[in-house]
């Protein structure tokens, strides 16, 4: 006999899983792009 504390344990999770990709170099250029590198981590926007 199933309980109700074993039915728990038996469900299908509620997400779906996506397989994703991401090129963080392709993303990092995108970034940087309309920035100038101040050093130190700091960033500002071309005008």
């Amino acid at each position: 006999m199933v309980t109700r504390s074993q039915s728990k344990n038996n469900k299908r999770p509620n997400y779906m899983e996506l397989d994703i990709d991401i090129d963080f170099d392709e993303a990092s250029k995108a970034w940087n792009q309309n920035k100038i590198k101040l050093g130190n981590g700091c960033y500002q926007y071309k005008k």
